[in-house]
């Protein structure tokens, strides 16, 4: 959840009684975010062994406990050690979903799904985040993201599926990537850095060219509802045209809106970039995940890429901060991922090449 709302959680400690810079606010983020990657990536070698709803039960529950800690304080030490601890809590739980869904068939089209299904409940948190943050600063939008944790712990206990005995023998062999498990992994790293780059500055983006809070939280609200209209999208088209054809159209119109979305100062062509960028992103993000999943059936490339890809949006609100601090515009965020989503196309087609992904 820290990565959906990550604007209005960099707003609250900016704006909130705890006033702190863009660059710390962002660190906070970053910290958690790197945590929770780190988290993903020391439990990828096992998780074929692992209880998964042991695993996904305990994560949630540390997650929601740190949830709730981190709006009793006003300082940044105890904060950071409460977003640390639910970093940890989400990273056991995403590894054990990830985990999960990396056994199934057909890995777009459990990807498209997961979005089309939990992205309105996104959306409503997100547009709503906004009346608390204005309320409570950061112990509002901290507060309003633990009570949500609460409904999400509550499906986890009902309907994680009950783990199967530990039948994996081969995972206790250390797997090694190969060249091209290396080049997509590096691919969903940029893909991450690029969207978590953009996404933690919208807020920000939107409030300088003159967009009071409230409007951009339904605006984002709004955005996010078009998630599930891209990945059912994403569903219907499948693999029927190959993976290279929909991730040139997805990656090349990213490119495109993120520049424009950063780089105009119209409101209304502002809101409509951000709309049309989630449903795009939204779109592509099956593929790209998808490609990798189809690299290995034990599901370790995916897994992988995950955890490292969250580094990559771990690190993204700091080197948004102090690109905006550097130039001292947010015209530079859209220049510099624009080109580096670009990049992520030329590194997937190459690896659906080298693999021959598209061959079937």
């Amino acid at each position: 959840m820290s990565y959906f709302v990550m604007p209005h959680l960099i707003e609250g400690l900016v704006s909130g009684a705890i006033a702190l810079s863009e660059k710390e606010a962002a660190m906070i983020g970053t910290i958690e975010l790197l945590v929770l990657a780190g988290t993903i990536l020391a439990l990828s070698q096992r998780i074929g062994v692992l209880g998964r709803r042991k695993l996904a039960i305990i994560g949630i529950v540390l997650a929601t406990v740190s949830f709730f800690a981190s709006m009793l304080f006003a300082s940044v030490i105890p904060i950071v050690v409460c977003r640390v601890a639910a970093g940890i809590g989400a990273g056991c739980a995403m590894a054990a979903a990830n985990g999960l869904a990396a056994s199934y068939d057909e890995p777009e089209q459990v990807y498209a799904w997961s979005f089309i299904v939990l992205m309105p409940i996104s959306a409503v948190m997100i547009a709503v985040m906004p009346h608390f943050v204005e309320l409570w600063g950061h112990s509002g939008a901290y507060g309003y993201q633990a009570a949500f944790a609460i409904i999400y712990l509550t499906v986890v206990v009902l309907f994680f599926p009950k783990d199967a005995p530990a039948t994996e023998a081969s995972v206790a062999k250390r797997w090694i990537p190969r060249p091209y498990d290396i080049v997509i992994i590096s691919a969903i790293f940029l893909f991450l850095v690029c969207d978590a780059g953009i996404w933690s500055f919208t807020e920000r983006v939107g409030m300088s060219i003159g967009v009071d809070m409230r409007t951009i939280g339904l605006v984002l609200g709004f955005a996010v509802i078009m998630v599930p209209i891209g990945s059912g999208l994403a569903s219907a088209v499948g693999v029927r045209f190959g993976r290279y054809v929909p991730l040139v159209v997805g990656l090349t119109l990213m490119a495109s809106t993120v520049y424009l979305l950063t780089n105009t100062g119209t409101k209304p062509i502002y809101m409509g970039a951000q709309v049309f960028y989630n449903f795009i992103y939204a779109f592509t993000i099956p593929f790209i995940y998808g490609t990798a999943a189809a690299m290995d059936s034990k599901g370790r490339v995916v897994v992988a890429a995950m955890g490292v890809g969250l580094v990559g949006g771990a690190i993204a609100p700091t080197l948004s901060a102090t690109l905006v601090e550097a130039t001292g515009n947010y015209g530079v965020l859209g220049l510099v991922y624009g080109s580096v989503f670009l990049v992520v196309l030329g590194l997937s087609a190459a690896v659906i090449h080298l693999v021959k992904l598209d061959s079937h």
